[in-house]
């Protein structure tokens, strides 16, 4: 590309007006051909603008086009994966994707063209788990260059890690689930930019780590806010657990609120009151979870959890109360179970709301804390 200046960044950008603008890119496409006829990344870069525009079967011609000129061009291959599957053509797909997998580097390759190849199979196998995993070893022991290049480690590994999470949601946790919402954090960027990021980064952090005193398991970050897991081990009993998280972040001393403040960078060296602007004030939400279905995905998280129970205790919102705790009746029932002194806990506020998807409406209580 380099005696073709100019080239690759408009290349670039027809990419990005094939769908917007199809009849001006076309034409486009068709003068860069004209004038670059044996370019290998112009002839797949058109094969793709068939491919979204429709034209299947110009697709496959323009991609076989420059795999001639290139047989391990990956966007090409790719595009032919991509076109047999919109046709139906799956065998074909695979073989194509395979193919390209051959002639690839998995230490610097894109995860994506493997995901999607797992799901091809899925897809090729009637979403047969097991079928699916025997149709990859018939593959890579078709194609022995999968070994050899160490794309058959990577394969197999996003099968086993991905795509088994996917469509084999088997394994099941209960316990208590816990949200942690930053408040006013939007207002306090506004009003504060230069500490937003410091208090913010600390809350998230410190919240995450914190709650392991009490044996949550971090889930994610999501926002300004921290999803964490307390699964029933069986090493304690629920209203033991529930006794251990209330003494933690909703008892008079509240350990969790004055110590995240305590560490707070925004509040070095000025007013610790609590009509402080820059401390910490927090919404907590509480409440339990019957077999979620645990899956494992992409990112920074453990697992996650699915289920009606996280679905409904995600969407519990109280806005207009600062250093609240929100607890559903699952959590209060457990927490009851430790004596009279804890059966009104969380007498203060109490609200019924009917969500979409759920059956019946659901009670939860609140509780202000102190500061």
């Amino acid at each position: 590309m380099a005696e073709r200046p100019g080239l690759e960044q408009e290349l670039l950008r027809l990419a990005g007006t094939r769908l917007v603008q199809p009849v001006e890119t076309g034409k486009r496409y068709q003068a860069l051909l004209s004038q670059y006829p044996d370019d290998k990344n112009v002839i797949a870069e058109y094969a793709w603008f068939f491919y979204d525009t429709g034209d299947l079967e110009k697709a496959i011609e323009y991609a076989r086009r420059a795999i001639a000129l290139d047989d391990a061009l990956p966007s090409a291959r790719f595009n032919l994966g991509f076109t047999y599957t919109r046709m139906g053509r799956y065998d074909e797909a695979i073989e194509e994707l395979a193919q390209m997998f051959e002639r690839a580097d998995p230490r610097y390759a894109p995860e994506s063209p493997y995901m999607y190849f797992n799901f091809l199979l899925m897809l090729a196998n009637g979403f047969d788990y097991d079928k699916s995993a025997a149709h990859l070893e018939r593959i890579i022991a078709a194609h022995p260059r999968l070994s050899a290049n160490g794309s058959d480690v990577h394969l197999r590994r996003m099968n086993e890690s991905r795509t088994k999470q996917i469509y084999l949601l088997n394994n099941t946790m209960s316990g208590f689930l816990l949200f942690i919402d930053l408040v006013s954090s939007t207002q306090y960027k506004q009003d504060f930019p230069d500490r937003w990021q410091e208090r913010i980064v600390h809350f998230l952090m410190y919240t995450k780590y914190a709650l392991k005193t009490v044996d949550f398991e971090f889930i994610k970050f999501i926002g300004d806010e921290v999803m964490m897991f307390r699964p029933f081990d069986g090493k304690k009993s629920r209203s033991q657990i529930a006794l251990d998280i209330f003494g933690f972040v909703a008892s008079r001393q509240n350990w969790y609120a004055s110590e995240v403040n305590r560490f707070n960078p925004a509040l070095k060296g000025v007013d610790n009151s609590v009509d402080n602007p820059h401390r910490i004030k927090v919404k907590i939400t509480l409440g339990e979870v019957t077999n979620a279905k645990v899956f494992y995905p992409y990112y920074n998280e453990a697992y996650d959890l699915i289920g009606e129970d996280v679905d409904r205790i995600a969407r519990i919102k109280e806005m207009g109360y600062e250093n609240l705790v929100i607890a559903d009746e699952g959590f209060v029932r457990a927490l009851s179970e430790n004596g009279p002194a804890f059966t009104d806990a969380f007498s203060e506020m109490t609200w019924q709301q009917k969500f979409k998807g759920i059956k019946e409406k659901v009670k939860f209580f609140g509780k202000l804390l102190p500061g």
